[in-house]
Order: structure tokens, then sequence, then C-alpha cells
């Protein structure tokens, strides 16, 4: 079986991101398990990263499948975000 990856048209732009770490940097925090949990309930297989934007800003997603659709959108709170751009990048 593929990866999603494998067919991510912005796969050199990408930042992969540890999931526990992206649930950390979340805008209004949350308990970290609860919203694990929370994004474990679409599947088991689970990618986090963070994506630049036409307009230079940044968002995360959480890919929980190989269809266009299949993903999360958490709202991270921009400086945690950056911190882990730069950690990641």
């Amino acid at each position: 079986m593929q990866h999603w990856h494998d067919f991510n048209p912005w796969a050199e732009k990408i930042i992969y991101v540890p999931l526990k770490e992206l649930a950390e940097a979340l805008s209004i925090p949350r308990d970290v398990h609860g919203t694990l949990d929370i994004w474990h309930r679409y599947g088991y297989r689970l990618d986090g990263y963070i994506l630049e934007a036409v307009n230079g800003n940044h968002s995360a997603g959480v890919r929980y499948g190989e269809e266009p659709d299949q993903y999360l959108l958490p709202y991270c709170d921009p400086v945690k975000l950056q911190a882990l751009i730069e950690k990641y990048r």
C-alpha cells in the first residue's frame, strides 16, 4: 500500500511534525491525549504536517487518508506553529 505522500502535489514543501507536538500547539489549550483520541477516530495511520500557503502563512493539518478531502485542519497558535517549523524544517 502506498502512502498518501506519494501522491501529494506539495511533497517537497510539506513539513511533517509529530502528532503530539501538533496537538500541543493548538491555539486553545486542550487535553493532548483527548485531542489525539479524537484525531485517531478518523484512522490509525495519521500524519501531522505544516504547509506554507500561497500568501506565505502556514497551516497545520492532520492527514488520515489518500483522498483529497481526508484531512483535519486544527487551528494552531502562530508562535507555537513557528517553533515547530523551525524545529522540523
